[in-house]
């Protein structure tokens, strides 16, 4: 049976191998201009690898940079000397337990009170609405962090043990962020290495300003958080893509005040408001209502 769960799990899946496929012929086209123009075939840049270019171009070398638990490619990666077999099944009962938990939580608590909100989202009961997404709010929280923490550290962690992977910075200290970009900056490493080293060097050498290459950042996120949500929801709403966009002008008004009060933990309030309490049951409301709609056609 048709489910949007597995439907974006896949498309995660195909988004992320796209990313890593596009990270492989970037960074190997690099290496191998620096190869052709330097005398030697050798620069300062691909001495810094164990494995040089062209040395790298072999299908074990790809097939464990498609396997590793990072998007941004690099001939060879630091390794860990050993298979740690107690870190790696405490990481899979972590993975586990977070599921078991998280499911436990969207059954018991965020399910029966999405349902009941789409009648007050139907009758243009803002005064319900309100109550339905603050009562959602805390579930929808505690279901997110379960799956970060699930994704972000107990399958990284785990994926990375098997293949003895060395880096393992997977996300920052995102829940002290100040502003919302902090915060994208710091709580998703991958993605952000991936984007600043494919997306914004490569703009701000041509010479775009740093504005223009933020502004088409947060674009191509708002494009791919719409579409991660809108195919396997069959429905084309466009909440996610504007919400990622009003963050734009979000962040400036929070980098005002925090120059006007540096210092200040308005900030860090600001971002847990916005996007925890408000943001995220919003949009689960509001792409849910979508979906039954599409279900009763």
């Amino acid at each position: 049976m048709y489910h949007p769960c597995i439907s974006g799990f896949v498309l995660t899946i195909d988004l992320i191998f796209t990313m890593k496929i596009i990270s492989f012929h970037a960074v190997n086209f690099e290496l191998r201009h620096q190869y052709y123009t330097s005398k030697r075939g050798e620069t300062l840049d691909n001495q810094n690898y164990p494995i040089r270019y062209p040395h790298n171009l072999y299908v074990k070398n790809f097939l464990y940079f498609l396997a590793a638990p990072t998007l941004c490619y690099q001939p060879a990666y630091p390794r860990n000397p050993r298979f740690r077999r107690a870190f790696f099944f405490k990481r899979l009962f972590e993975l586990a337990s977070a599921i078991v938990m998280a499911y436990f939580a969207v059954e018991q608590f965020a399910t029966p009170t999405v349902k009941n909100s789409i009648q007050h989202l139907d009758e243009f009961n803002f005064l319900g609405l309100l109550e339905r997404i603050l009562k959602l709010s805390p579930s929808s929280l505690y279901i997110w962090l379960l799956g970060f923490y699930a994704i972000f550290h107990s399958f990284f962690n785990a994926v990375a043990e098997c293949l003895r992977f060395g880096d393992r910075q997977f996300y920052h200290d995102w829940w002290n962020a100040t502003s919302l970009d902090e915060y994208w900056r710091l709580w998703n490493a991958p993605v952000h290495q991936w984007l600043k080293r494919h997306c914004y060097i490569p703009m701000r050498v041509k010479g775009y300003s740093p504005i223009q290459a933020q502004l088409v950042i947060f674009g191509l996120s708002a494009f791919f958080h719409e579409y991660l949500v809108s195919i396997p929801t069959h429905t084309i709403q466009g909440w996610a893509f504007m919400a990622m966009l009003l963050q734009v002008p979000l962040i400036a008004v929070t980098r005002q005040y925090l120059k006007w009060f540096p210092g200040s933990s308005f900030g860090n309030y600001f971002f847990w408001v916005t996007l925890c309490v408000f943001g995220q049951p919003m949009c689960i409301i509001l792409y849910y209502r979508a979906w039954i709609k599409t279900q009763s056609l």
